[in-house]
């Protein structure tokens, strides 16, 4: 499977993808390098926001803030700042949490992984979290991860808008089966909520 040692490497993957000469680090001073080092992390997070890949789950029973929240949940949770988004929460519904981008003192530097709410106490939440050593990734991730760089850069160090275009084309169909994993997972997820709540209904027998 491919893997990428470090960032250069992984970014040197996204410049083959639009026929430019590898780099032989991110701080190289060619337009190619300052370009790439100024969107690698915002793709990257992006990118693991946007499906639940495996190799970046983690899990978490933070602490509680004091101070209640405002709105009509009140438990205000700080999240690890690595977190990139909340998958779910053990034992509630979507509609039982949340998630606020918010410092939780307003002297305090802001809180990169915002802060879960809910009624609920110490919930064990499911997340994303950042990885940031490219050896550690995903070989699909890795893939669509350079297409979607290679798309970003493109435009700014004088290549064309078509080249993007084809590239986040290329990604999408990629991340696919990615997305088509999520939704099986969160299917199965889902199983022991509804199976629990017939044999309630049904006094322990199945009705079916």
């Amino acid at each position: 499977m491919a893997r990428a040692a470090s960032e250069t490497e992984a970014a040197n993957g996204a410049l083959a993808e639009i026929g430019e000469p590898p780099i032989a680090s991110l701080d190289e001073p060619r337009a190619a390098a300052r370009v790439c080092k100024s969107r690698f992390h915002d793709v990257r997070d992006a990118l693991l926001r946007e499906a639940d890949w495996n190799f970046a789950t983690a899990w978490v029973i933070p602490g509680m803030d004091p101070a209640p929240a405002l709105g009509r949940l009140k438990n205000r949770y700080v999240l690890p700042p690595d977190c990139v988004k909340v998958r779910f929460v053990v034992g509630l519904e979507t509609d039982e949490w949340a998630v606020e981008a918010a410092s939780v003192a307003p002297t305090a530097s802001p809180i990169l992984g915002g802060v879960l709410v809910t009624n609920a106490t110490a919930p064990n939440i499911c997340y994303t979290r950042i990885v940031a050593q490219p050896v550690l990734w995903d070989a699909l991730f890795l893939q669509v991860f350079q297409k979607r760089l290679g798309a970003a850069i493109a435009p700014r160090i004088g290549r064309s808008q078509a080249i993007a275009g084809r590239l986040n084309g290329e990604a999408a169909a990629l991340l696919k089966p990615a997305k088509r994993r999520d939704s099986q997972e969160k299917a199965r997820t889902e199983l022991p909520r509804i199976t629990s709540w017939l044999a309630a209904r049904y006094g322990g027998r199945r009705p079916w």
